[in-house]
């Protein structure tokens, strides 16, 4: 990490494609997170879409140096919006993590509009809630896509994380389906990305849900259970 001075560590994060810390950095210390990529070309790529989205008013941690490999970021403190998802569950009120996911929406919604991209990566342990507004990162995996890919794949992360298909879940994504479409979305195209999405975690995590992509799709637009 040449060029970017002493850095400390003080905690891993997970990450399955690059090395991720949390480390103490500056005169004085101050916490940061540190970005060592694998390859050049990525870095690259999320520089360019951090510098977009933060010149649009998006809210996301700011570049605080870089090297030939690493970037150095801001800390953003925060809950991730996977920790609030898991919250939810275990006290069966999904209100507080509702309007979290709702933000995300909106927070995606302009991340489309200021790229012309898809987000992609909806993985909530990206998208952390601080100050009553969603930060995302990682932006290294967007792509050509639509707000209703993005809007898709959030649904099926959002169904499926562990337990998946809960009446919670279901709830979720009932309240937010027509947000999505209210916010200029196509609800086929969202409920198609959904469905594509599931279809995709079926073979990628070896897995059965107690309900088929397209059984999911009628839950969330009609109000069926299991």
């Amino acid at each position: 990490m040449s060029g970017l001075g002493k850095l400390s560590t003080v905690k891993r994060f997970a990450s399955k494609q690059n090395d991720v810390t949390l480390v103490r950095w500056g005169d004085p210390p101050r916490l940061c997170v540190a970005k060592r990529f694998v390859d050049r070309a990525r870095l690259e790529k999320e520089l360019r879409i951090s510098e977009r989205i933060r010149e649009s008013g998006l809210r996301a941690p700011a570049v605080l140096g870089r090297s030939e490999d690493t970037v150095l970021y801001e800390y953003v403190e925060g809950r991730t919006l996977c920790a609030l998802l898991d919250e939810a569950e275990a006290s069966g009120d999904g209100s507080g993590v509702l309007i979290a996911l709702g933000l995300l929406c909106e927070w995606l919604g302009a991340f489309h509009a200021a790229t012309g991209a898809a987000f992609y990566d909806i993985n909530l342990r990206n998208f952390v809630l601080h100050g009553g507004a969603v930060y995302g990162f990682d932006y290294e995996d967007a792509r050509e896509g639509s707000m209703e890919a993005d809007y898709g794949r959030l649904l099926a992360f959002v169904l499926t994380y562990d337990p998946a298909f809960t009446g919670l879940k279901l709830g979720l994504g009932r309240r937010l389906l027509p947000g999505m479409c209210g916010g200029g979305a196509e609800k086929g195209g969202v409920l198609d990305a959904m469905k594509r999405e599931l279809t995709a975690m079926l073979t990628r995590r070896a897995v059965k849900y107690p309900l088929t992509p397209d059984a999911a799709a009628a839950a969330i637009e009609e109000g069926n259970g299991l």
